[in-house]
């Protein structure tokens, strides 16, 4: 059986393309999707009243689609739904909109763990003019006082204003296109089986931590909730006086009822078992079929959707994980009454797709439910659900895009983000609200070498060792499948791996890590102790009766799936990262989980059931969108607690969600050895790092396929400028070592490498700022570490290109894209800007605009921005923990009429003790009028008590130098040094100038003729 198993892993490694389901497909996004401009219920504010945070008020919904419509069915079924709208901390609005009362249906889910906890997260109306009254509508001004969230009443709009002028145009409008469609659960009018039984599910019965876990924190996930919440009213309703009290009866927005312990559920398990159907058709409502598998969807249609309009963008982006243009295409036309689908809706499901095809709005591996509108400023939407979720995108005018969003289940939760005047702000308000970017440790921000697999304790220690024998740099080698005993993960195959530990330290010793896979995918085999433990403890997903567990087919056959929406669940995966139920666990292993959207092999599309059960009473439809992240999240967490909270995780993760930001890095998934696919990467990293996914980088070389040399040295010079930068290669795939391909071609990639580990410090840097909350204040809140050029350009209209990129708001980088390419265009954004080409023949000549620039196979189009000033390491050694108090360069881009910035974060590379302050953040400017570079401190240790590494820096090189120096004067700690110095083609090189990089503020001043 293994053997036919293994030599057919292309038949059943993931989704194939042309059996993925497509909207017509999908019951709820046929009636979607069939709901066009002006064609949705008629929603009307019916009350409202305010709270501490904002207001809260009923919508009395007539309804023109049978799936949305009480009329006609039991009499306590109210038409009547309820929406909150409040304000978060950050300048941003939150709306949700729920069933009023259960009343006989299931509760709806409502996404945790993504939105994080802040002091004062919502603000109270305290202020006068935090709230204003009109006869047609309510509005709420924000925590800034720059922008406000209205209410319209007749019909219910929601829009979001800049500043106070509420007759101005909006930035987002919600519902003006009349699209609002709410499904309310309805029994199935034909079925006479026996209901499923929705009561408690084997996980109730032991829901506490067992003591062999020893996970004590405070729970504090609100996705997993057990008891029914008490309905004591609104959150902090007070009434206005103005109109009715909307409810007495109503759940907290933030609240969360269980489907198991709803004391309606036997009223919707009779309704489903009732004689009298209501009087109408639903198409797809209670039952589906796909590829030969049934969702018996017991709680009838309840799907919700709505338009959300951009009435100044012209362009759209967001939205990931897709292989697509950066900007979003229109995927329907209004065209008069007319309605042309220009094609599939964009799909947001995670799923394990087989070699994913390019241009294709159906979705991948991760699902970023946020969306952002470019006009003068950015503003975006956050639509909070994790069930299967479809988005059209159509423009109405040039400047006047609309969407059109739509989820299978859960309620409707919408977060506006309307921005500033500056591009990063509505950056800044998105990981406001979804969380920083875990601070990574440096070494993970080196080069990873990576296939499936390393066959052996000898494949990886001659890999291992080839790497200082070709005095290459790397910082980590990763083990596939095939590393562990018979695909039981936390085990080590003892034949090809005899003594991992040794192995383990002898790679440690060299100051490099090693990365082992382990999915949530467990093999039911009951001598696999972990795998009884769990079975045992009632912490796998369950088969739709809620009682025996799912069995579906991956890597090890039949397996079992923990079910990570159980934060008790999540806790016992996160303690079983120690050398006892990992045996062979060090210092020195980091972790990597793949197939966790999840992959099913003999699932529907390769994925789970949805109306399998998890934890709570809630369908696998409710939350498959956030699986992966929580695997990712326990993972991460389980990796803080083996080291005690000191050392700083490193897991990598396939699956995604808005938030996964917080648990370390992701990647692309299973690219293909192409020019279209190296191409694909980019903008595929981009919308990550737009929605907050910073980590993150493709396949160098292609997972599938074998590149030819060009292709591989051309995805190498690539990758070194993205954030996450691994080669990775499939089982099948001829060994591709960067020493294999000649010694020419050896030299070419070594030289991109080391490129890669002489900007780590700019890098670290870049990431401190998304990550450190003082850093990210005192650098500005820049922004992702790689960026769109319009990023920084807003207003060039040339800038809106996808082949070129910005590392930081210093670097261009504009890589050869095409095969035998001998020259390429290259656009650098002129005006005041200077550029300085880094690796060209003339690096001090400022240039700009529009250019055709010669390529050779070693030619690296990496341009420096005038004004900036970067920080690099240019000594070759074999890792980045070789580097660590390694000499440092300055390179100052000069601008000839205004100074130059730029920034260093340094610490000790790999433990949390930057939280006390152990680190340093130095800002660098030179005042080109008056010929002076000084650096001083911002944050961290001014005392020198708590970090003491002290850097120095070797050279300091002006770039575009035209001046004539008669000396150059150094001034540090009340001496002063006339150091050594070289000018010539605008540049200007000091040698060895006797300061420090992270220690001791310090100046330097060119004295001119």
């Amino acid at each position: 059986l293994w053997i036919v198993l293994i030599s057919s892993v292309g038949c059943v490694e993931g989704a194939q393309w042309n059996k993925l389901k497509k909207c017509s497909d999908s019951g709820f996004c046929r009636r979607q999707r069939a709901v066009g401009i002006g064609e949705g219920d008629v929603v009307v504010v019916e009350g409202w009243s305010q709270m501490e945070d904002g207001v809260t008020g009923l919508l009395r919904v007539e309804s023109k689609w049978p799936s949305s419509s009480v009329e006609n069915d039991e009499e306590d079924l109210d038409s009547r739904i309820q929406f909150w709208l409040t304000r978060r901390v950050g300048g941003t609005f939150r709306l949700v909109v729920d069933e009023k009362d259960a009343g006989g249906r299931f509760p709806r889910y409502r996404v945790g763990d993504v939105l994080v906890d802040l002091p004062d997260e919502r603000l109270k109306l305290e202020q006068k003019g935090d709230l204003i009254v009109e006869n047609d509508r309510v509005a709420l001004k924000n925590d800034g006082g720059d922008a406000w969230a209205a209410v319209s009443f007749n019909p219910f709009v929601v829009r979001i204003h800049r500043q106070h002028n509420l007759s101005d145009i909006p930035l987002m409008e919600m519902n003006a296109q009349g699209m609002f469609l709410f499904e309310r659960q309805l029994p199935n009018p034909g079925s006479h089986a026996q209901a499923h039984d929705h009561g408690k599910t084997s996980d109730d019965d032991d829901d506490e931590d067992d003591g062999d876990d020893g996970y004590d924190e405070e729970d504090k996930d609100h996705s997993d909730n057990d008891d029914p919440k008490e309905k004591d009213g609104v959150d902090g309703s007070e009434t206005s006086g103005e109109v009715n009290d909307p409810s007495d009866e109503s759940l907290k927005p933030d609240e969360q009822a269980s489907p198991e312990s709803s004391p309606e559920s036997e009223t919707l398990s009779d309704a489903a078992n009732s004689t009298t159907p209501p009087a109408r058709k639903c198409d797809g409502c209670w039952t589906e079929s796909f590829s030969g598998a049934s969702d018996s969807k017991v709680r009838g249609p309840e799907s919700v959707g709505v338009d959300i309009t951009f009435p100044e963008a012209v362009q759209l982006f967001g939205i990931p994980e897709r292989a697509m243009s950066l900007s979003l295409p229109e995927t329907i036309k209004y065209e008069g009454s007319n309605v042309v689908h220009v094609s599939e809706p964009y799909r947001l499901y995670n799923l394990d797709v087989f070699e994913y095809e390019l241009e294709k709005t159906l979705g991948l591996y991760g699902s970023v439910p946020f969306l952002l509108a470019r006009s003068s400023r950015l503003s975006g939407v956050l639509w909070l659900n994790a069930a299967e979720t479809y988005v059209d995108i159509a423009n109405l005018s040039v400047r006047h895009p609309v969407s059109h969003w739509f989820s299978e289940s859960g309620v409707l939760d919408v977060l506006f983000l309307p921005g500033k005047d500056h591009m990063s702000a509505v950056f800044d308000q998105y990981v406001t609200l979804t969380g920083l970017q875990a601070m990574p440790p440096r070494f993970s921000l080196g080069y990873h070498q990576c296939r499936w697999n390393y066959r052996d304790d000898r494949d990886t220690r001659q890999v291992d060792g080839e790497f200082d024998t070709q005095n290459f740099p790397y910082d980590v080698i990763w083990l596939d499948i095939e590393h562990t005993d018979g695909k039981k993960y936390f085990t080590w195959d003892k034949e090809k791996f005899p003594d991992p530990s040794k192995l383990q330290q002898d790679i440690g010793g060299r100051g490099r890590k090693v990365v082992t896979i382990v999915d949530p995918h467990i093999k039911r085999d009951n001598g696999f102790q972990l795998h009884t433990y769990w079975r045992d403890a009632g912490y796998y997903v369950k088969k739709e009766d809620g009682k025996s567990d799912f069995d579906g087919w991956c890597w090890p056959g039949s397996s079992s799936y923990l079910d990570f929406t159980n934060s008790a669940a999540r806790a016992s995966w996160a303690s079983k990262f120690n050398s006892i139920d990992y045996p062979h666990f060090t210092e020195h292993l980091h972790i990597w989980n793949d197939m966790n959207e999840p992959s099913v092999f003999n699932g529907p599309e390769h994925t789970m059931p949805k109306d399998l059960k998890h934890h709570g009473g809630w369908e696998h439809r409710d939350v498959h969108n956030v699986y992966g992240m929580h695997v990712h999240q326990a993972t991460y967490e389980g990796l803080l607690r083996a080291r005690e909270n000191r050392m700083r995780p490193f897991v990598l993760s396939r699956a995604l969600f808005a938030g996964s930001q917080r648990f370390g890095a992701v990647w692309t998934g299973d690219n293909t050895a192409h020019w279209s696919h190296l191409r694909a990467s980019i903008p595929m990293i981009l919308s990550l790092q737009l929605t907050g996914i910073m980590f993150s980088g493709a396949d160098v070389g292609g997972f599938f396929g074998n590149p030819d040399t060009e292709l591989l040295i051309r995805w190498y010079q690539v990758g070194v400028f993205q954030p996450f930068f691994r080669a990775h290669a499939h089982l099948d795939t001829a060994r591709r070592e960067p020493w294999l391909f000649g010694t020419e071609n050896t030299e070419l990639i070594r030289r991109a490498v080391r490129a890669r580990y002489e900007f780590l410090p700019l890098w670290y840097t870049l990431f401190a700022a998304n990550s450190i909350g003082l850093v990210r204040e005192k650098m500005g809140k820049p922004g992702p570490p790689m960026r769109p050029l319009w990023w920084h350009f807003s207003d060039d209209t040339s800038a809106i290109i996808e082949d070129e990129w910005m590392v930081g708001d210093s670097l261009l980088i504009a890589p050869v894209l095409t095969e035998k390419a001998v020259s390429r265009s290259v656009y650098l954004p002129p005006g005041t800007e200077n550029w300085y080409d880094l690796y060209g023949p003339h690096p001090g000549q400022p240039v700009s605009g529009n250019l055709s620039v010669a390529v050779s196979m070693s030619r690296m189009l990496v341009y420096a921005r005038g004004g900036s000033i970067v920080t690099k390491q240019e000594r070759p050694r074999r890792s980045s923990h070789a580097m660590e108090t390694d000499p440092m360069t300055l390179i100052i881009a000069v601008e000839p009429e205004r100074s130059s910035h730029g920034y260093l974060y340094w610490d000790d590379g790999y433990t949390f003790d930057f939280r006390e302050g152990a680190f340093v953040l130095r800002g660098y400017s030179f005042d080109p009028l008056e010929g002076i570079l000084s650096s001083s401190i911002l944050a961290g240790d001014t005392t020198g008590n708590q970090f003491t590494s002290d850097v120095p820096i070797e050279r300091v090189v002006f770039l575009g130098m035209k001046t004539a120096i008669s000396n150059v004067t150094v001034r540090s700690k009340g001496d002063e040094g006339f150091p050594e110095y070289f000018a010539g083609s605008n540049i200007l090189t000091i040698k060895k100038p006797g300061i420090s990089a992270t220690l001791g503020d310090w100046s330097i001043e060119l004295n001119r003729w």
